[in-house]
């Protein structure tokens, strides 16, 4: 028989309550997914259309009020110092199929345009996840490739030389600093611009990963940007900015000697080499005589979380707690550490509201065990950690989800969109004058590139640690 618009419609809704049992009664992702795409079949019979037979299935599995079947009873959850309610509600019930459905029956009878049952159920699914915190989300196969490449090793990209702060959901962006000779710096764009759009697109909405890859591209290319240097950002008319991609050959450590016997290692991100370029950098600094360390995370918004916990265990002693991470569905899993090779180098640690993420692990985890002394303001809080799912729930999509939080060994955590955590307190609260702020960032990319700085801006956050290990040592 010919499947009707309405069928079709009822047929989908079939579907998804089939998925949600298949999560009742354990089954794996593949049967799940199967056996939603085998209903999106125009041609599948029409047994299931008006599926009478599910509620009593539902109800009769010991479903009705979120249980699952004996045969699925989850194990023991982990214990861990915050609120993860194991006894949460995790299936789908078919009153929320139920309005899913109507929904998108309501859109087709009166919708003035042609819309596909996939791009519905697509947009859907994007907006479930993106509710969920900025971070999380679906994306395609070319994005899930350019979000790798973030993670790692970034010595050579092709862009525009921009980096921004860490943002929230519905906020738009706002420029960090941008690299000396960059095609965004020699076009007049600053740290404290606001970026609108990315070649037409509203880029309020969308995560810090997708703006950035929509700015990246093929060397030569060209992209147009609209920025303002208004507050508010949405109040003030926008100035078009078409900028010419290139490829940079960026540093992500560098290191010298800040002052007598006190080195000083600025790292931007954490890469796959990270950890390896930050332990060569301490050797060579104390073999010019160093005595004490400062490691500069002031804008670093984070990246790899294992490179983190590679760092973060050069300092720590054998059996130290790095981090503990967990999640509702996953077991505990605790990174220690075995004796790192600077376990009784005198440690600071320099950290503003752009110190994000990875970074946070590895400051949060020194400064719980004592090892660090930080300076500076307080960190971005993002203590949470995402995870790709391949082909789901589309073929040739990610889906890009928050699924863990990380612990310290005192118990705190740092930073969850939903509870309201704040980030790291320093030990020591130092900021540097507003107006030269991009001064002082400037300084640091110029170093960076190795370049001359004849004039360098005073930096009071820096000297506030050389204080402090002056006072030390004094003692």
């Amino acid at each position: 028989m010919a499947v009707t618009a309405l069928m079709k419609r009822r047929l989908i809704a079939a579907g998804l309550i089939f998925l949600s049992l298949g999560r009742a009664f354990g089954k794996d992702d593949g049967i799940e997914y199967n056996a939603l795409n085998h209903l999106f079949d125009r041609n599948l019979a029409s047994a299931v259309l008006a599926a009478p037979w599910l509620p009593w299935v539902w109800q009769n599995k010991g479903c009705a009020s979120g249980q699952r079947s004996p045969a699925s009873t989850p194990g023991p959850k982990v214990d861990v110092p915050v609120e993860i309610d194991p006894s949460q509600e995790t299936n789908v019930s078919t009153t929320a199929l139920h309005d899913i459905g109507m929904v998108m029956e309501h859109i087709h009878e009166n919708y003035p345009e042609a819309v596909g049952d996939e791009q519905l159920i697509e947009a859907a699914t994007e907006g479930m996840l993106k509710s969920l915190d900025p971070y999380s989300g679906v994306v395609d196969s070319e994005e899930r490739k350019s979000r790798d490449a973030i993670y790692k090793d970034q010595s050579n990209y092709s862009g525009t030389g921009i980096a921004f702060q860490p943002k929230n959901q519905d906020q738009y962006p706002v420029v960090y600093y941008t690299y000396p000779e960059s095609p965004a710096y020699l076009a007049g764009i600053r740290s404290g611009d606001a970026l609108l759009a990315v070649d037409g697109l509203d880029v309020r909405g969308l995560s810090l990963d997708e703006i950035v890859e929509k700015i990246q591209g093929p060397e030569g290319s060209e992209v147009s940007l609209a920025v303002v240097s208004e507050r508010p950002p949405a109040a003030a008319a926008p100035r078009q900015v078409a900028l010419r991609r290139t490829v940079f050959a960026l540093a992500n450590v560098y290191f010298e000697m800040a002052a007598y016997r006190v080195g000083y290692v600025d790292i931007r991100g954490f890469h796959e080499k990270t950890a390896g370029d930050v332990e060569r950098a301490i050797v060579a600094l104390k073999k010019e005589g160093m005595r004490r360390l400062i490691i500069d995370l002031r804008g670093n918004t984070g990246g790899r979380v294992s490179a983190a916990e590679d760092m973060a265990k050069q300092f720590l002693k054998k059996g130290d707690i790095v981090v503990q991470v967990a999640g509702k569905n996953s077991s505990s899993s605790v990174a220690t550490a075995q004796d790192g090779p600077f376990v009784d180098m005198p440690l600071a640690i320099l950290v503003d509201y752009n110190t994000a993420s990875s970074s946070e692990l590895f400051a949060g985890a020194l400064q719980a065990h004592g090892r660090a002394l930080l300076a500076g303001s307080q960190t971005h809080g993002k203590g949470i950690i995402q995870h790709p799912k391949e082909n789901f729930p589309f073929p040739g999509h990610t889906t890009w989800m928050t699924q863990e939080r990380y612990y310290f060994v005192n118990g705190r955590t740092v930073g969850y969109p939903q509870t309201g955590d704040n980030g790291l307190v320093p030990d020591i609260v130092v900021t540097n004058d507003a107006s030269l702020l991009e001064k002082i960032e400037n300084d640091r990319l110029m170093r960076m590139m190795r370049q001359p700085l004849p004039n360098p801006t005073p930096d009071e956050v820096l000297r506030a640690a050389v204080r402090y290990f002056y006072a030390q040592a004094v003692r």
